[in-house]
């Protein structure tokens, strides 16, 4: 049944009842209804009216100050990078800073890839503190990393300066409890 076909019954119907408040409200409402659907499959007939740039609704445009009004929404440069023993030579100091670090897609609060995430619970788990970076951030790092390593995928997590492994490797050995062991090992407390 066609959308006018419709309309029609319910008016018929409706024609009967005529007498009650409600039913009076809703008879004029199908009728505007009607009148809509008219006008609006008339539109679209061959040799109807064409719309012009009158009748379009306006473009609307809004400015935001979004983009300098903190410096957490303006751009950033990235560190200048020369060459790969410079790059090299940093991973190493930031291997030096602490005795747990993690290389990682994202950061601890807002990982960005289901291993990063899992290696973060790990940790969290573990209850040790540890720095991360976030090789997002830095693509050259991010290629960088995988070289100084050897290792092809990321997260990565070093203690004392050596590389553990990833995320897999890291949980097995946490469901295990050979990561408690392995920490307590190394010098490092965690809860």
């Amino acid at each position: 049944m066609s959308s006018h076909g419709s309309l029609s019954f319910f008016r018929g119907t409706l024609s009967v009842f005529r007498s009650v408040p409600l039913v009076r409200s809703l008879s004029s409402l199908m009728t505007s209804a009607s009148r809509f659907l008219s006008s609006a499959s008339a539109a679209k007939e061959p040799g109807s009216k064409e719309t012009t740039a009158a009748d379009k609704p306006k473009d609307v445009k809004f400015t935001s100050k979004l983009r300098t009004s903190h410096p957490d929404f303006g751009l950033r440069m990235k560190r200048p990078v020369s060459d790969a023993s410079t790059v090299f030579q940093k991973i190493r100091d930031d291997l030096a800073r602490s005795d747990i670090v993690v290389y990682m897609k994202g950061n601890p609060t807002a990982p960005q890839c289901t291993f990063s995430k899992t290696l973060v619970d790990v940790l969290k788990a573990e209850g040790v503190e540890y720095a991360s970076y976030n090789v997002l951030y830095d693509p050259i790092l991010r290629g960088a990393i995988k070289q100084f390593s050897n290792w092809p995928t990321i997260p990565q997590m070093y203690v004392k300066g050596e590389l553990v492994g990833g995320s897999d490797i890291i949980k097995e050995m946490h469901e295990s409890g050979e990561l408690k062991k392995f920490f307590q090992e190394k010098g490092i407390s965690g809860k």
